[in-house]
């Protein structure tokens, strides 16, 4: 990445966060109609930050019914790095917790604006690759799940592993960053989303792969960073 791609970014990630204007300037919380966020992963989110705070990381949730394994639950993503900052409070804070919900559109905004620019499939200019971020990172599937953040990161991840694929197909040493784009999807952690995003990427191979006598070395590099 150049650097004078930096200043149209940051125009994608300030977008994002002027779209959030209730928030920062009403005190408004989302979702208004429910959502996982505060009932089912801010508990055990906060469990998690008090024993940290106490430098133990717990694998089990003695509050939740008799035990749970919370490590074994994708979706409260302990493992997820985009919810290791929020550990480190105790309680959470309410504004922490909703810029973390916020995060995940900023990734995709510049996730897709990256790969509209940069991916040789389209290479569009400036102006048009932020239109297009912007419409998938505040398109209703992100806005209606703001409660959700395991689907939010799912969705946020696709545009990278999208761009990370073809720039695996053609070159071997972006075979780590696709894989490392896949990791960060699959951390998400919510597994229908999961599943709709892998099936997309796979349908997405099937076009980048072609034919021709080079074509098994893209299906190769693509198969090993899916792997």
């Amino acid at each position: 990445m150049r650097g004078r791609d930096l200043l149209p970014l940051l125009l994608a990630v300030l977008l994002v966060a002027l779209f959030f204007w209730p928030v920062w300037l009403l005190g408004y919380r989302f979702p208004l109609g429910g959502g996982d966020l505060q009932g089912q992963l801010l508990p055990v989110w906060d469990y998690v930050a008090r024993w940290v705070r106490h430098g133990r990381f717990p694998l089990w949730d003695t509050q939740l019914m008799a035990g749970d394994p919370v490590i074994a639950e994708a979706q409260y993503g302990l493992l997820n790095p985009l919810n290791w900052p929020l550990f480190l409070f105790s309680p959470i804070p309410q504004r922490l917790l909703l810029v973390r919900v916020m995060v995940s559109l900023g990734i995709a905004a510049v996730g897709m604006a990256l790969y509209l620019r940069r991916a040789p499939r389209w290479r569009l200019g400036w102006p048009a690759a932020l239109t297009g971020a912007l419409a998938y990172a505040l398109s209703q599937p992100f806005v209606i799940h703001l409660g959700h953040p395991h689907i939010l990161d799912v969705m946020a991840w696709l545009p990278w592993v999208l761009w990370g694929m073809e720039a695996a197909m053609r070159r071997s040493r972006a075979i780590p960053w696709a894989a490392a784009a896949v990791g960060m999807l699959l951390l998400g952690g919510h597994g229908q989303a999961i599943l709709y995003a892998l099936l997309f990427v796979a349908g997405y191979a099937l076009v980048l792969g072609g034919a021709g006598a080079t074509s098994w070395r893209r299906w190769a590099r693509m198969g090993l960073a899916a792997a």
